[in-house]
């Protein structure tokens, strides 16, 4: 009895010590888009490179929290309000990045 108990510990301890580092292996892969969210919910998009006023940038967040739920159809509206608060120079600067960025090939296919 006392060897097959010793027996079996060994067993899963041996599973365990072989299945540690793969865990931790998949603990250091590069972070999906919700990983990227910082803590506060936002991600750090286009709209970080266009220097935003205070004002600004209070009003594409109330946007944003807006339409959060409402999935394609909510981000295409809060993209259209969104457009609304730019000026023509940050229109245009987001249009630049956006047409840089498909041309990359980087998009995921999200709808971008």
């Amino acid at each position: 009895m006392k060897k097959l108990l010793l027996g079996s510990l060994l067993a899963a301890s041996t599973c365990v010590a072989m299945i540690a580092p793969a865990t931790a292996a998949s603990n250091t892969a590069a972070p999906n888009s919700a990983q990227m969210q910082h803590k506060d919910g936002t991600h750090k998009g286009p709209l970080s490179k266009i220097n935003l006023t205070a004002k600004q940038q209070a009003q594409v967040k109330s946007i944003h929290d807006k339409y959060r739920s409402q999935g394609k159809d909510g981000r295409q509206q809060a993209r259209a309000e969104i457009a609304k608060v730019l000026t023509a120079q940050q229109r245009s600067q987001l249009e630049k990045m956006k047409a840089e960025h498909e041309g990359s090939g980087e998009h995921r296919g999200r709808g971008h």
